[in-house]
């Protein structure tokens, strides 16, 4: 599946580097690197519009426009 994909992956598209602050797109499902305060996933999120990304180490999803991640219930 796509995520076991990115965490296989984990290299950011712009830069090729390798990391734990790994983010995944869920719009274009591509890989970038950086916290979501900075790094290519905030140049991916300011050129593109997409809005949700999917940080890959621990699952959670991060929001631009609420500039939060958001809970997931999936599991509640």
């Amino acid at each position: 599946d796509t995520l076991s994909h990115a965490r296989t992956q984990k290299r950011c598209e712009t830069c090729s580097s390798k990391g734990e602050e790994s983010l995944l797109c869920l719009e274009c499902l591509k890989v970038f690197c950086g916290s979501t305060a900075e790094g290519h996933i905030v140049a991916h999120h300011e050129e593109t519009g997409h809005r949700m990304a999917l940080q890959v180490a621990t699952g959670q999803t991060y929001c631009f426009l609420c500039s939060t991640f958001v809970a997931s219930t999936a599991n509640e």
